[in-house]
Formats: C-alpha cells, sequence, structure tokens
C-alpha cells in the first residue's frame, strides 16, 4: 500500500474521530474573541490586554496538539 493510501485508509478509518475533535477544536477557537485594533481603541475592548491578541488562537491549538500528541 503507498503513503497516499495509507494515509486515505486512516482518514477513512477514524472519520467520525477526527470530524468531532475538527468540531471541537474550532468550536474553542471560535469562543476566544482576537481582534486587532488600534491602540486607542483598547479600552473598548476589555478582554484585550494589548493590541492584536491573535495568539491566544495559536495557543488554543498548540493546546490540543499536546494533549493528542501530535509533535509539531
Amino acid at each position: 500500500m503507498s503513503a497516499k493510501e495509507k494515509i486515505k485508509q486512516y482518514f477513512e478509518d477514524h472519520r467520525e474521530e477526527i470530524t468531532k475533535e475538527i468540531v471541537d477544536l474550532t468550536k474553542i477557537m471560535v469562543k476566544e474573541k482576537t481582534v486587532n485594533v488600534v491602540s486607542d481603541k483598547l479600552p473598548e475592548h476589555p478582554y484585550l490586554k494589548f493590541r492584536g491578541e491573535e495568539y491566544r488562537c495559536g495557543t488554543i491549538v498548540k493546546d490540543f496538539l499536546d494533549r493528542s500528541g501530535i509533535e509539531y
């Protein structure tokens, strides 16, 4: 079996589990409020400590990969 066939087979065999994990991860990321606002508008966004906290989504993905045992 070629590498491509092995990958396709893996995803076919684990479709439900993968779908659930993707949906769960997406739901967590969507809940996280991240925006990129100009500094003088920060008081209008109390959930931001400083401008451009997009790293929050990256942190969520990192935690998910760690829990799943996926190296990055």
